[in-house]
C-alpha cells in the first residue's frame, strides 16, 4: 500500500507542477485549477485507513482527476482544436476546470467502486 501511495503522490505532484508551467507561475488561478489535486492528495494519504471498496472510490477520483487536469491542460498548451485561441472568452476555461474535474473524479469513483 504505501508503494502505490509513493507513486500516487508522486504523479500528482508532477501534474501540478506541469499546472504551473503551463499557467506560467504559482498564483490564484494555479491554486483553483490544482484544488482537485489537492482533494486527490487527502484521499491518497487516507489510503491505509479505507476498507476495500472506500480505497477503489478513492483510487477512481485520484486517477481520473489526475487525468482530466492533465488532459485539459496539455489540449490548452498545444491549442488542440483551438481550445487557447478559439475566442476571446477561451481562458474561461480555467475558472470552471476545478468544478468539472471534481464531477469527473466523482464519477471515476463510482466506477472505482463498481468495478475494481
Amino acid at each position: 500500500m504505501e508503494h502505490l501511495k509513493r507513486i500516487l503522490f508522486l504523479f500528482i505532484a508532477l501534474t501540478a507542477v506541469f499546472v504551473f508551467i503551463v499557467e506560467e507561475g504559482v498564483h490564484i488561478t494555479s491554486i483553483w485549477n490544482i484544488s482537485p489535486l489537492m482533494i486527490a492528495a487527502l484521499l491518497t494519504s487516507l489510503l491505509k485507513g479505507l476498507n476495500g471498496r472506500a480505497r477503489s472510490a478513492s483510487i477512481g477520483y485520484i486517477a481520473c482527476s489526475i487525468m482530466s487536469v492533465g488532459f485539459f491542460h496539455l489540449a490548452w498548451l498545444y491549442d488542440w482544436g483551438r481550445i487557447a485561441s478559439g475566442s476571446s472568452t477561451a481562458s474561461m476555461m480555467f475558472m470552471v476546470l476545478p468544478i468539472l474535474t471534481v464531477l469527473i473524479g466523482i464519477m471515476g469513483s463510482i466506477v472505482g467502486m463498481i468495478f475494481l
